[in-house]
């Protein structure tokens, strides 16, 4: 009869078994030497041109904003004007960016609410039921528990300074409208030196850089009066006291998030070769 194998006695030890792993892992790592990392994790080799751009383009761009901005001022006035007298907004005339006024809608305190009516006790019930039921959210859902909490706690917030601190809480919507225009203009302002600290450092043809710069400032300055006469149909449909809700969840945090998004479309439309 045939003998059977001689099995090795050390192969079945743990490290004879890490052993074998690593050097299969070894040998693999010698098959892709040659592949290229990611785009995102490879090394970019500045020339003095791309450099001279990244600076020069900045400047140039802020600098004609800055000579500009009054006709931007103007055209936001427009806007707003136009909805306001559309939607029925009341209008005024109102302090703006760098003392600029300018006619914007207004939401004001209503006289219920200033007496101490229901809106305050139906906002602060449903905010307090709503964080109840977050804990009951599972799954797909789950992730939604902590915008949830953030909103209420902000909404229940607001209701108690209203009763506590009468005084603090304003009555109506004029320095939020010139909070959101004058961060909007900070935003336009500051968008053309973020984007020299990354998509004017890429390869690409300098006129669709300039074209595709353009159209992000063009949305961003169609967006900011807009949303002003957003947030104030919002408080004048429901209650003044959600304009703190509207200031942290959908100002500032949201503009920083709407570059954030035109950037990512920006340099999505960069070809491949030009990072390589």
């Amino acid at each position: 009869m045939p003998k059977a194998p001689l099995s090795d006695p050390d192969a079945d030890r743990p490290d004879a078994r890490f052993d074998a792993a690593f050097a299969s892992a070894l040998r693999m790592k010698a098959r892709l030497t040659g592949v290229r990392p990611h785009r995102a994790f490879a090394r970019v080799e500045f020339t003095p041109a791309m450099l001279a751009r990244a600076t020069v383009l900045p400047l140039v761009l802020c600098g004609l904003l800055w000579h500009y901005r009054e006709h931007l001022y103007g055209f936001w006035q427009a806007c707003m004007t136009f909805w306001a007298v559309r939607l029925e907004l009341p209008l005024a005339l109102l302090p703006g960016p760098h003392g600029r006024t300018m006619f914007m809608p207004l939401a004001s305190l209503g006289p219920a609410e200033a007496a101490g009516g229901t809106a305050p006790w139906l906002i602060l019930g449903g905010s307090v039921l709503a964080y109840a039921l977050s804990y009951r959210l599972r799954r797909a859902a789950y992730p939604l528990r902590f915008p949830l909490r953030i909103v209420c706690v902000i909404l229940v917030v607001s209701v108690l300074v209203f009763w506590l601190w009468p005084g603090l809480f304003p009555r109506n919507s004029a320095q939020h409208g010139e909070q959101l225009l004058s961060m909007g203009w900070a935003l336009i302002l500051a968008s053309p030196g973020m984007l020299g600290m990354g998509y004017f450092l890429m390869h690409q043809n300098l006129l669709k850089m300039l074209g595709n710069t353009a159209l992000l400032l063009l949305f961003l300055a169609l967006m900011v009066p807009h949303q002003v006469v957003l947030h104030v149909l919002i408080l004048s449909k429901l209650s003044l006291l959600f304009m703190p809700l509207l200031y942290f969840v959908f100002g500032a945090i949201f503009d920083a998030l709407v570059f954030v998004a035109l950037y990512a479309w920006v340099v999505s439309n960069v070809p491949v070769q030009t990072t390589l």
